[in-house]
């Protein structure tokens, strides 16, 4: 009797606390809210047959979980309230379908067992062909098929772990990965060939965006089949703007290219990546209706790119004295907490930065060269903290790329931008137009690039040209922009912007698409017609098997 009556108590405690408990580990993806629901539910009941007590009877009708008339009903979304996933029509609600948060694991470590299945392959029998090119190609593929082979009714695991990364939030998208690839990325910079390319990368990173952005928007505001308002299309203009150089640095670095085109070709990324999310943010904001002045344009900027690089000098400065003081290499422990150090500034300069309201990027970058600049030579293990950091940007490239390309499949096979087809044309032109207006950027700026550290020649501006890819970090920002559904007063878009903003998803993505397929497999032939690396017959021979 006791017993029961303790049950009939913690009962109504139980059922709240599991409750939040699942709600709080779906935060991350946007789950649909019935399944959830659904799940909570059948616990519920299942307790109330057990217990059949009157406390826990009354503590499921507050909930709204029981009525009056017996009837066990799921909570569903009102009518007006699209489903998070876009793919669920309402005879999809009706059905209880378990989804359990975990599941979403699944979906991560198949694609890591997928990434090291592939770099095996291709370091082995295809060494010139970009990993993280099949890592996109891999999740298009898985993406599309998803949508089409999908039970609805009674979806597999699978299925169900790959919806759930379809429909993760793109802020949760970037802070998860961004941080670790931007630090590991940054930390190796040379401080000699930096010094040397800085202005160039500058230039190139600031006005040479700018430029990049406007010419782009402006082209798709004028000739784009679909009526782009004219902030939209500079803010695909922004987000265009930003280049991806991982596929290309890596065919530069095994065929032997310089250090300086190295450093040009990455230092411009990882500068740009900061700038365009600045302009991508002004422009976004001016779309949904915020006023801005010239002032609060150029103040807002200032903020950002000024703001960022101040705060990552901050935290790197922090996070070098930090490793001094765990630096006795006779002491086995230091090396983890060195290590521990570095990941928690590269989240933490990324998250402050971002809540501060100034470029998180910036900072993360800032703070990663100031580290590997300065604080190098107080690792305990200098070997293994860069071992440390290739498994995270292999791990973090793996899973970004795959998720990528399975959300531009996803979004592709859905049909869910309702596109004619004079408007999926145009992505041939649009192709076109980005490798042009990136040309004029860059021999835009070459007359100052020339004379600027070692100088700069036509061949190496020319492969700066064919090298700019775009990759995960748009394809984030551009699910991001397709994916916002309020303006700044609260009040919902209208469809015809919702269309709009599916459109430049689409172009985005294929924009992408046609970069990593074409431009990346084809840098080394152009490396080697061009001469600017001598090659040996070994490398000879892997360019012709690449082509």
């Amino acid at each position: 009797m006791a017993t029961n009556l303790a049950l009939q108590r913690l009962t109504p405690l139980a059922a709240v606390l599991l409750c939040s408990v699942v709600s709080l580990s779906a935060g991350a993806f946007s789950m649909p809210e019935h399944c959830l629901g659904m799940s909570t539910k059948s616990e519920c009941v299942l307790w109330q047959k057990m217990l059949d007590g009157i406390e826990a009877n009354r503590m499921l009708k507050e909930m709204g979980y029981i009525h009056d008339d017996g009837e066990r009903r799921g909570r569903q979304l009102p009518e007006n309230e699209p489903s998070s996933a876009g793919n669920h029509s309402g005879e999809d609600a009706s059905h209880e379908t378990h989804v359990h948060p975990h599941t979403a694991l699944l979906f991560m470590f198949s694609t890591v067992c997928f990434g090291c299945f592939i770099n095996w392959f291709l370091s082995r029998y295809m060494p010139s062909v970009p990993y993280t090119v099949v890592l996109y190609l891999l999740g298009m593929l898985m993406g599309a098929m998803e949508q089409v082979l999908k039970d609805k009714e009674n979806p597999a695991a699978f299925s169900q772990s790959i919806d759930m990364w379809i429909n993760i939030d793109p802020h949760m998208m970037l802070h998860a990965f961004l941080p670790a690839l931007l630090f590991g990325d940054s930390l190796s910079i040379n401080r000699h060939q930096l010094s040397k390319c800085l202005v160039s990368c500058t230039l190139l990173a600031t006005l040479g965006v700018l430029a990049g952005a406007f010419l782009t928007g402006a082209i798709m505001h004028s000739l784009s089949p679909k009526s782009l308002t004219f902030y939209e299309a500079c803010s695909a203009g922004s987000i265009l703007a930003a280049t991806d150089p991982v596929a290309v640095v890596a065919i530069l670095n095994s065929l032997g290219a310089s250090p300086k085109l190295n450093m040009l070709i990455s230092g411009e990324s990882l500068m740009n990546d900061g700038v365009a999310i600045v302009i991508y943010t002004v422009f976004q904001n001016l779309s949904l209706g915020q006023d801005y002045g010239a002032g609060d344009v150029i103040t807002y900027f200032l903020q950002l790119f000024l703001g960022g690089i101040g705060l990552g000098l901050g935290f790197g400065i922090v996070t070098y004295y930090a490793i001094m003081l765990a630096s006795n290499k006779m002491k086995h422990d230091d090396t983890l907490i060195q290590t521990g150090i570095m990941f928690a500034a590269a989240y933490l300069s990324f998250w402050v930065g971002e809540y501060l309201e100034v470029s998180g990027v910036l900072c993360t970058v800032v703070c990663s060269m100031v580290t590997g600049m300065y604080a190098q030579q107080m690792f305990v293990s200098r070997g293994l903290a860069l071992h440390v950091w290739h498994f995270a940007e292999f791990i973090g490239n793996t899973l970004l790329f795959v998720l990528a390309g399975t959300i531009i499949g996803a979004n592709f096979a859905s049909g869910d931008a309702h596109l004619r087809a004079m408007e999926v044309l145009w992505v041939a032109p649009l192709y076109l137009f980005g490798i042009v207006v990136r040309a004029v950027v860059v021999f835009g700026f070459f007359p100052c690039m020339a004379r600027l550290g070692d100088g700069l020649t036509w061949r190496e501006a020319s492969m700066m040209v064919w090298g700019g890819l775009r990759g995960a970090l748009g394809l984030a920002l551009a699910v991001d922009f397709a994916h916002t559904r309020t303006d700044k007063a609260g009040e919902a878009l209208d469809s015809d912007a919702i269309q709009r903003r599916k459109y430049i998803l689409f172009q985005i993505g294929m924009f992408t698409t046609l970069t990593l397929v074409v431009n990346a497999p084809t840098a080394g032939h152009l490396l080697r017609k061009l001469g600017i690396v001598r090659t040996t017959k070994a490398q000879d021979q892997m360019l012709r098997d690449h082509e």
